[in-house]
């Protein structure tokens, strides 16, 4: 609906119903869009709620996106240091290679997530996400890689969880009959070795296999 250019009031009525909670959630959400700046951005914030809440699922006593669905997407690739000039043979500087390696941004179209499916860089993705929570619409936190309903890995080493988002005002009857059904993912979580395992030169362990067993070194029981 967003796509064809309707109204927001449209949209969100379609979203959470247009029964008395569905008309009080409505009253919230408008109240809160029009103090942002621009249509524009007043549009493209509620697309990001849209897209993030797709994946919204029961986890605990919530309904909460706790996994991939809700990744903006990577921000960084990693700098290309060097390269080989096949005329010389002389290694030089790659023509990537940023003065703070960090800080070369991944384009959104490969940096996969919500940014590549809304056709928005993360950086944006993220400014959006930070506006709903300071509009008291969402919650967010970072869970510890090591809790118990974290999801991994978000990155390679295993260091990060997917952050957790939830909502801030409760859920509407047609918000509820929109999510129901969906199968809960299950949280990635290592499993625990049967007994001590010795790897050799000949038979070293896989990097995921690494990652596990370092989640399990770091347990609290």
């Amino acid at each position: 609906m967003l796509a064809r250019g309707e109204p927001l009031s449209e949209v969100l009525r379609s979203f959470l119903g247009d029964c008395s909670a569905g008309r009080a959630a409505l009253g919230t959400w408008l109240s809160y869009l029009a103090t942002l700046p621009t249509v524009h951005v007043r549009r493209a914030v509620l697309e990001h709620f849209l897209r993030t809440f797709e994946a919204a699922q029961h986890h605990g006593a919530q309904w909460r996106v706790v996994g991939p669905g809700g990744f903006t997407g990577k921000q960084h690739l990693p700098a290309e240091r060097e390269q080989l000039d096949p005329m010389t043979g002389e290694i030089t500087p790659g023509q990537s290679y940023p003065r703070t390696p960090a800080k070369r941004h991944c384009p959104k179209r490969s940096a996969g997530g919500i940014a590549a499916r809304s056709g928005k860089s993360p950086r944006t993705c993220n400014r959006y996400r930070a506006a709903l929570r300071d509009g008291g619409l969402i919650g967010s936190t970072q869970p510890n890689a090591t809790a118990s309903d974290a999801v991994l890995p978000r990155s390679g080493d295993g260091r990060w969880a997917y952050a957790q988002h939830w909502l801030r005002f409760p859920p509407t009857p047609e918000m509820l009959r929109r999510w129901r059904g969906r199968r809960r993912q299950p949280p990635v979580r290592p499993t625990a070795p049967k007994s001590h395992t010795t790897f050799s030169p000949a038979r070293p362990p896989r990097a995921d296999d690494l990652r596990a067993l370092g989640a399990l070194a770091e347990r609290e029981n």
